[in-house]
């Protein structure tokens, strides 16, 4: 069932993995949404290359959907991004 919808079940994950851009462009508002706030420059730097580093694998996952033999590395990739940030 999973490969038939492949697709569809990568283009959802990645856009929806791809969010954290908000936190690259708005790094301020987007830590006050999730009850975090930054006094440092450097802790903004981290803030806003998390933000970047995430929105990338997401838009690998919503490349993957169209290039089979890209898949299982970016999946890969993805897992071990979400397990490490769990």
């Amino acid at each position: 069932m999973v490969v038939k919808h492949i697709k569809i079940i990568l283009i959802v994950t990645g856009l929806i993995t791809m969010l954290p851009a908000l936190q690259f462009l708005a790094p301020d508002p987007m830590l006050q949404l999730q009850g975090l706030s930054v006094s440092d420059e450097a802790g903004r730097l981290f803030a806003r290359h998390w933000g970047l580093v995430v929105f990338c694998v997401g838009a690998l996952l919503v490349y993957a959907a169209k290039d089979p033999l890209a898949r299982r590395p970016i999946i890969a990739a993805g897992l071990l991004q979400k397990l490490g940030l769990v």
